[in-house]
């Protein structure tokens, strides 16, 4: 799914509704926005039944080049993990396979 799609399916469910795909498409970039400043300034958010979204970090570690051989220090760096909450879990696991 694209954040592009994404607006089209909510603008989709909120046909009867007064908001416009523009107004959408606003809502949903601020709330991207405002999810990717919360992770990097606090490190965790906890949506009930969808998800949370956390900061992980990965200690500095020494590397090896594959081709050359040679060892090479690989810095620290913070990733965003994701665990399902439990009805996307029980939607999710319900899903046929195509």
């Amino acid at each position: 799914m694209t954040k592009k799609s994404l607006i089209h399916l909510i603008a989709d469910r909120l046909q009867e509704n007064s908001l416009k795909k523009p107004h959408i498409e606003t809502i949903v970039e601020t709330t991207l926005e405002v999810f990717i400043d919360f992770l990097a300034k606090e490190g965790r958010i906890e949506i009930r039944d969808f998800g949370v979204f956390a900061v992980k970090k990965t200690p500095e570690r020494i590397g090896r080049n594959p081709k050359t051989k040679e060892t090479a220090v690989v810095p620290a760096r913070n990733f965003v993990q994701f665990m399902a909450g439990k009805v996307m879990k029980e939607r999710v696991g319900r899903r046929k396979k195509s």
